[in-house]
């Protein structure tokens, strides 16, 4: 462990403020999103046929519409949602070339669907949202019942193997938990089986792959779709908030 604290305070020390990951600046992991894993993954999985009405939840410059490809231009609509300005006009460059692509200007919690959409996705943004629960809840509200819920993000390793999660080892556990802390991502263990108690026909895989910069590690991350029920689950939703006031 002595050993394994001295390599992870030289990576703190080698990923400083010049990252874009540090705790100096408020990360995005969207802004590298055209080397995180799995984006492509979650694509193929939404299983969207043409004509259907997207939201993605914290865009940050619009990288997933390079991931999309060929297939963005069979969507009725892909609605880019981003809350910070700074970031804003990269965005509407990367849409100016679809007229289906509108971007808008708000949070994950605050924004509001002009009309029931098909899918719903996170593309490592639920991380970067510290109120998580709310983000979810406003997820669903945006969706029509029978929609697709869709999420790709990092996760914190479990001790035990179960149904949605494959076992880590310790060591691998404690460093991904300081990782994720250090540069200020909120990862939480209860994301996934959120995601599985809020929807129908929960699906997820898992994977481990490269973290930006480092090739030498490979970061657990996961690929999550699920169904939105006839029925919100509202008694699911206000058990998450009281949990999450608790641990506040």
């Amino acid at each position: 462990m002595t050993v394994l604290r001295s390599f992870w305070h030289g990576l703190r020390s080698a990923y400083g403020p010049q990252s874009p990951y540090s705790t100096t600046r408020r990360p995005h992991p969207a802004t590298c999103d055209s080397t995180l894993p799995g984006r492509q993954q979650l694509i193929e999985r939404l299983g969207l046929i043409p004509g259907s009405h997207v939201v993605e939840f914290c865009t940050d410059s619009g990288n997933m519409m390079d991931v999309w490809g060929a297939q963005l231009g069979s969507l009725a609509s892909l609605e880019l949602v981003e809350p910070r300005s700074d970031i804003l006009p990269q965005a509407y460059r990367r849409s100016s070339a679809h007229s289906n692509v509108r971007v808008v200007q708000a949070s994950i919690g605050a924004y509001h669907s002009p009309a029931p959409a098909d899918c719903v996705y996170f593309s490592y943004s639920l991380s970067h949202a510290p109120d998580w629960v709310r983000a979810l809840d406003n997820a669903l509200a945006a969706l029509k019942p029978g929609g697709t819920l869709g999420i790709v993000d990092f996760y914190l390793p479990d001790a035990q193997a179960t149904m949605t999660r494959e076992r880590h080892g310790t060591i691998s556990r404690w460093f991904w938990m300081q990782w994720f802390e250090h540069f200020d991502l909120h990862v939480s263990k209860a994301h996934v089986p959120a995601l599985f108690a809020l929807t129908d026909h929960g699906n997820i895989q898992e994977g481990l792959g490269v973290f930006p910069g480092m090739p030498a590690l490979r970061v657990p991350y996961y690929v999550f779709t699920g169904i939105k029920p006839a029925r919100v689950r509202a008694e699911v939703i206000n058990d998450l908030w009281k949990k999450s006031a608790q641990q506040q």
